[in-house]
């Protein structure tokens, strides 16, 4: 009994010191010394779901002046996970960052956070006002997700359907469609039957597709055939 009880009280005295922590944290992210921000948002992300307090302040974060900071921010929200889900928003518009490296972790960070999250990447996955790059780093997050990013599979599968014209002045699917096949091999299942038939258009000895396309469209084929 003593021993159970002992365990007890070091679970909650590390628990309120694992409170403490974020809360010092928190405090360190909001100091003039980029150095310091750095790392606090490091530390927190390392803290995963333990730093859910942290998220309105990584939220802030996302605009902080430093690069890193806001890199290192969004990383920590998707590495919050779900309890992040407020993020949502703030991540979205920090697809608009001037920087890539934040960019593409705000986009990775939105693939984390649950349905929501998912939802908000399919959006900006459908926008063909969205420049290339950021569809790009959409399409590329959801295809990180494996089975969880299933519900992505429409809107990627019309992806690969889109005209590849001169008139799209900046969402050309164009250099969309071989990410767009791949990470359906990841995503897509053998019943998702519009998918396979459309990737089958690309692979046909006839298909006038490029050939990095066709190569995507057949082995994104054979796994989703794999995939159950």
């Amino acid at each position: 009994m003593k021993r159970l009880l002992g365990f007890v009280g070091l679970l909650l005295c590390a628990t309120l010191a694992q409170g403490a922590d974020v809360d010092e944290l928190v405090k360190q992210l909001q100091t003039g010394d980029n150095d310091a921000r750095r790392a606090a948002a490091r530390s927190l992300g390392e803290g995963g779901a333990d730093s859910k307090a942290a998220v309105p302040a990584l939220i802030k974060a996302l605009k902080d002046r430093d690069t890193f900071v806001r890199r290192f921010s969004a990383q920590a929200l998707g590495e919050i996970g779900p309890d992040a889900q407020s993020a949502v928003r703030s991540l979205t518009t920090a697809l608009d960052d001037p920087k890539k490296e934040v960019r593409s972790a705000a986009a990775n960070a939105l693939g984390k956070l649950g349905s929501s999250g998912i939802a908000a990447l399919i959006g900006i996955l459908r926008d063909d006002n969205r420049d290339t790059t950021t569809r790009r780093q959409a399409i590329d997050a959801l295809g990180n997700l494996g089975p969880a990013g299933h519900p992505a599979v429409p809107a990627l599968t019309d992806l690969l359907k889109e005209k590849t014209g001169k008139g799209k002045k900046k969402g050309n699917p164009s250099d969309l469609r071989v990410p767009a096949a791949t990470a359906l091999g990841s995503l897509a299942k053998a019943s998702d039957t519009d998918t396979l038939t459309t990737l089958e258009s690309f692979t046909g000895k006839k298909a006038k597709a490029p050939r990095d396309l066709k190569q995507a469209a057949k082995q994104a084929m054979q796994q989703i055939r794999r995939n159950k």
